[in-house]
């Protein structure tokens, strides 16, 4: 019996223990639990989100900035007029001048008027005056609003102190170093919107001119024909300022009969 005994416990020796469950244990003492448990670190947390940064967010700033160049009233209003511009010959005309003046000088004391026929108030900017001398010509133009009242008269001179020009109201001067009206002759051309307004053409010796007195028209002679008919004018006889000049600048003529 006691070798019996002996003989198991050498058998039970020679073979391995079992495990619970009946799994075999690992030789290694390596319990067979797989750390590989397959939890992909990798979540897909891209950080590449697309984030475009494309700046050309069409902010064109060209935005139709060059000229019209169009005929759709490109021009600028100007809201300064004080008459119609639209008139023509007929509508006004030269109605008297003092081409040599005394005792002003004729650089400070020149003057010329206009009496307005049209029966509505005009605006004389943009109107010429000139003469009609073909080598040297003497032009100049109203660069300003000047009104010419319905029935009315208005002075244009070379000169707008009235302490200097013998007291005449001048209601544009024009520079006395561009235009000037000739003692011994000279012309009066009045240009306005492409047409000549008036014209006078008068001559020392036929029209009688004296110094210090203004050459005046017939109330009864406004017309083309007569601007430059020497009977259609007559000195004036009126004395005016304080050096007693002979005219009626910016008032009805005196009687030429």
């Amino acid at each position: 019996a006691a070798m019996t005994i002996t003989v198991l416990l050498t058998l039970l020796a020679c073979f391995p223990q079992a495990t619970s469950g009946n799994v075999p244990a690992d030789s290694a003492g390596d319990s067979d639990t797989d750390s590989d448990s397959d939890t992909d670190s990798d979540s897909d947390s891209d950080s590449d989100t697309d984030t475009d940064t494309d700046t050309s967010g069409d902010t064109d700033t060209a935005q139709d900035t060059g000229t019209d160049t169009g005929t759709e009233d490109t021009g600028t209003e100007d809201s300064g007029a004080v008459g119609d511009t639209n008139y023509g010959p007929g509508d006004l005309y030269v109605n008297e001048f003092m081409a040599n003046s005394h005792p002003i000088e004729d650089a400070v004391g020149e003057w010329l008027e206009l009496v307005n026929t049209s029966g509505k108030d005009l605006d004389l900017k943009g109107m010429t005056l000139k003469d009609l001398d073909s080598t040297s010509p003497q032009v100049v133009t109203i660069d300003d609003h000047v009104k010419l009242p319905a029935g009315g008269f208005v002075v244009l001179g070379n000169n707008a102190d009235k302490a200097t020009n013998g007291g005449v109201t001048v209601a544009w001067a024009w520079d006395a170093t561009t235009f000037q009206l000739g003692n011994e002759g000279d012309e009066i051309v009045v240009e306005a919107n492409a047409s000549t307004i008036d014209s006078v053409a008068y001559e020392e010796t036929a029209w009688a001119m004296v110094k210090g007195v203004a050459a005046q028209r017939d109330a009864d002679r406004l017309d083309a024909a007569s601007s430059s008919d020497p009977s259609a004018w007559c000195a004036g006889t009126s004395l005016f300022g304080a050096d007693n000049q002979v005219g009626t600048p910016g008032t009805t003529n005196d009687d030429c009969e």
